[in-house]
């Protein structure tokens, strides 16, 4: 890439030789050579990186305001440090320099009466010679640095009272402000004169260690507002200092160290700002700030909710195993796996203090159960409704957002979800991303095998890949964003490596082209080429060898122009997309829930079944091959609460438990299937399922291959027990019903019982549905006239009890009922055994023939009657 650039001439530079002919041999720098320079300190990058454009329109408007502190709101100028307001040369010392020294003064021969013979002048210049350059060290010495700051602006002002020039006097003492503000943004590295820092004077009140990072602590700090009459400003402050970074994603893509020398605090800075450039305001506002004498960065404060409510929860045990691992999680590590610790009350010990520990302090303070570790579990899910317009296109943007920012550690703890209401008063929830810290990647996440064997579901932003689905809108905003514009970020940020610069092109490049081919195209999408390297093993002369291909694939961007119910259906079946992840991560951790609190995961899978989609569960739990035993367990919390609306209700059930008991992970045979099927339905509809609804139900079975007259042993007690609740004008029985179901007269009178009325509103529910119907024709006649007559004759067996019944059962479907009743009489009992017994082994061969004979019965006598 930097080749090609090389040879278009795309490097320009401005008073750096990185991209200067060498005048000795008159030959270029090799581009290797270049980026190596590029690399240099941050101070040095003069050199802009772009790609011309003529047909391209800047994405800023000329007349356009912007909120927040960006690079867009302001025209910057050059920087200087207040060092070098002291020397140089000046065409006017007294206009250029506020701060002049004697030395510059007389050599310029300006003797002014009031600005120099003064007590007040020498104090200024005195404090301004001790500050000469901010530190970058030690919190105590910026301390010192800060309060000689502060102390230089009060003296400036003293010494400006007793000026009898009024616009001298503003002047002299804007100028002073505005080094002394430079030399405070020179904490973070940055030598641009513009954007607000929060200052220790600005603050309210704070609560530290507000939470805990994987580089910093964190407080919570309330600034005043910049006007008396504005609110004020609370933010979350994350501190810029010497602690290791943690996150693996970080670790894998090139970001490490410390978050000091990582440069954390301005890439979540450099993030708000693209954020505002892209105009997608997904963001809170982010600034830089200083806070107990640190330098970091104070991003609004977001109250919204998370997919999931998670909680540090006390381990159940407290064994001598875990001894080794307190000082290394007392410290911070294994955050991502969840890990946390908490002292006890009666200790009195500060949990700060903790990590300046031995390991061996740290070991017996855990011992003595004064230490007590924790873990981070799921207590409640929210009932998130992603569907609404807004929602989908929000999550949209993020999604893009993060790929053209390179972040690597977006996850669903990250993202706040803000409750609002739209133009027509409909709630709906708006996204926040916090934490942005971790982006600018120095790498491509699609070609990364090590993210790719993460197994953290939480961690969203993997694909590394051009978004699928983009909002119309935020494409046309988008198509005329320059990388000119993104690096003229950077640089103000003292961002940017040659690695990194490298990639933040790319995926811009990359995104900007597919936006613009979809906008052309009319179906409104375009196809995105990806090239990775891929790894291949071959034996050759009896030796196993490796060797590298270069792997091409292709995806479909689309661009939509309004988000709707097609568009959510559709997304969700996309694995990479935040709503998907969003809504597979909600199901995930309900998972979790069954286990730790099955009571409140029943609530919540009641409440939110709608939100969370039958297929959607199904893709979540269908890997887990201990899914059946689970829902066992969650079974009598879940069976009490479920109640079913309607139709859509009853499907979704239906649905549920189909295309679970039909997943690939589980394996499951034929018979296998229907066994669980019928064990898993009626939990799933319910205690509350009316005859209706267990006749909907068998459609549903039906339809997917896995009715069977198990199926109706299993489900009719139900429906005949929500009979005895039945409003009596609900209990008169149809005609239809009556025609079919004529076996079940008694001295010509249909009786009015809870079996009849409950099959009664099973059939009219199953009015069109033949083969099904006919399942309950058959097992209802089963019950009523055969077996009552062959239970008369064989006073002595109990067939209905039986397990080789009840296993015949299970092979009577709708197409063996069709294949027997085909049969010719004189066959007909070799092919109920050949139906129902495939398989003999384990089963009483006496009961066999015995099922055998009444099924016989049944079919030769009572079928043909009933048909």
């Amino acid at each position: 890439m930097f080749s090609q650039a090389w040879e278009k001439g795309l490097f320009i530079g401005a008073s750096l030789p990185i991209a200067k002919a060498d005048s000795d041999n008159n030959t270029s720098k090799a581009p290797e050579k270049i980026m190596e320079d590029y690399n240099g300190p941050p101070s040095l990058m003069m050199a802009s990186l772009y790609i011309p454009d003529e047909t391209t329109g800047s994405i800023r408007q000329q007349e356009a305001t912007f909120e927040g502190y960006s690079i867009r709101a302001h025209n910057p100028e050059e920087a200087g440090l207040l060092s070098e307001v002291q020397v140089g040369e000046f065409e006017d010392p007294l206009n250029d320099c506020p701060i002049a020294t004697r030395e510059v003064a007389e050599a310029n021969g300006i003797q002014p009466r009031w600005l120099f013979e003064s007590p007040e002048y020498n104090e200024v210049l005195d404090l301004a010679s001790q500050y000469n350059k901010f530190p970058r060290a030690m919190t105590e010495a910026r301390m010192e640095k800060l309060a000689v700051l502060k102390q230089l602006e009060v003296a400036a002002d003293k010494y400006l009272e007793n000026s009898d020039n009024e616009n001298k006097k503003a002047f002299v003492q804007t100028s002073i402000r505005d080094k002394i503000n430079e030399e405070r943004r020179l904490i973070f590295g940055l030598d641009h004169p513009y954007g607000k820092i929060y200052q220790p004077e600005n603050e309210k009140e704070s609560k530290e260690n507000f939470a805990h990072g994987n580089s910093a602590s964190i407080a919570l700090v309330t600034y005043q507002g910049e006007k008396p009459e504005d609110p004020p400003f609370k933010a979350v402050f994350k501190a810029s200092e010497p602690t290791e970074i943690k996150a693996e994603a970080a670790k894998t893509f090139g970001i490490t160290g410390d978050s000091e020398s990582a440069k954390l605090i301005h890439r979540a800075v450099f993030f708000y700002e693209l954020d505002l450039l892209t105009g997608m305001k997904l963001t809170p506002p982010t600034f830089y700030a200083i806070h107990n004498g640190q330098p970091g960065s104070c991003q609004e404060f977001v109250e919204g909710v998370h997919v999931t409510t998670r909680k540090h929860v006390p381990e159940a045990t407290h064994k001598d195993y875990m001894v080794d691992l307190v000082p290394q999680i007392v410290r911070g590590e294994g955050l991502e796996e969840g890990n946390g610790f908490k002292v006890s009350d009666e200790s009195g010990l500060d949990p700060l203090t903790l990590p300046e520990m031995s390991d061996q302090e740290i070991k017996d303070l855990f011992t003595a159960q004064k230490i007590q570790l924790t873990k981070e579990q799921v207590v409640d899910i929210p009932p998130l409704d992603l569907r609404h317009p807004k929602t989908q296109k929000a999550l949209a943007d993020a999604q893009l957002l993060d790929h053209l920012a390179g972040s690597i550690d977006r996850n669903m703890s990250n993202i706040f979800f803000v409750k609002k209401t739209d133009e027509e008063d409909e709630p709906y929830y708006d996204v926040r991303l916090i934490d942005n810290d971790l982006c600018l990647a120095p790498g491509n996440v699609h070609d990364n095998e090590e993210a790719h064997s993460w197994k953290n579901p939480y961690r969203i932003n993997m694909s590394g890949r051009v978004p699928n689905f983009i909002d119309r809108e935020t494409a046309e905003r988008l198509k005329r964003l320059t990388f000119h514009e993104v690096f003229e970020l950077l640089q103000t940020h003292q961002l940017g490596r040659a690695d990194e610069i490298a990639s933040q092109r790319e995926r811009l490049s990359k995104s900007i082209s597919a936006i613009k081919a979809a906008l052309k195209s009319p179906d409104n999408r375009a196809q995105v080429t990806y090239r990775s390297t891929a790894k291949l093993s071959f034996e050759m002369d009896g030796k196993k060898d490796e060797a590298t291909d270069v792997v091409e694939t292709h995806e479909d961007i689309v661009i939509v122009d309004e988000w709707d119910e097609n568009t959510y259906r559709q997304t969700l079946t996309n694995k990479a997309s935040y709503l998907y992840k969003a809504n597979d991560c909600r199901i995930s951790e309900l998972g979790l829930m069954i286990n730790s609190n099955p009571e409140k995961a029943a609530e919540v899978w009641v409440n939110q079944f709608h939100l969370f989609g039958a297929q959607q569960m199904v893709q979540a739990y269908g890997d887990d091959r201990a899914i059946f035993p689970k829902l066992d367990y969650f079974r009598p919390y879940y069976q009490d609460k479920i109640v079913l609306k309607n139709a859509t209700d009853i499907k979704r059930a239906c649905d549920f438990t189909h295309h679970l008991v039909k997943h690939p992970r589980q394996k499951l045979t034929d018979l296998e299937q229907r066994e669980k099927s019928d064990h898993l339905l009626p939990m799933m509809l319910g205690n509350k399922a009316t005859g209706k609804d267990i006749g909907k139900a068998l459609h549903w079975c039906k339809e997917s291959k896995l009715l069977s007259a198990n199926t109706l042993m299993t489900l009719l007690p139900q429906a005949t027990r929500m009979a005895e609740v039945t409003p009596a004008h609900q209990q008169k029985l149809s005609k239809p019903f009556m025609t079919k179901f004529k076996f079940m007269k008694e001295d010509d009178n249909f009786p009015t019982t809870q079996k009849t009325i409950a099959l009664s509103q099973c059939f009219d529910s199953l009015s069109r549905d033949r083969e099904a119907i006919d399942m309950l024709v058959f097992y209802s006649s089963l019950n009523a006239q055969t077996i009552p007559f062959y239970m008369a004759k064989n006073k002595t067996l109990n067939v209905p009890d039986w397990e080789e019944f009840r296993h015949a059962m299970k092979f009577i479907t709708p197409e063996n009922l069709k294949a027997i009743r085909d049969e010719s009489k004189s066959k007909r009992e070799g092919k109920i055994k050949e139906v129902c017994f495939p398989d003999e082994t384990g089963f009483n061969q006496e009961n066999i023939k015995a099922v055998t004979k009444l099924l016989t019965l049944h079919f030769n006598a009572t079928e043909p009657l009933n048909r």
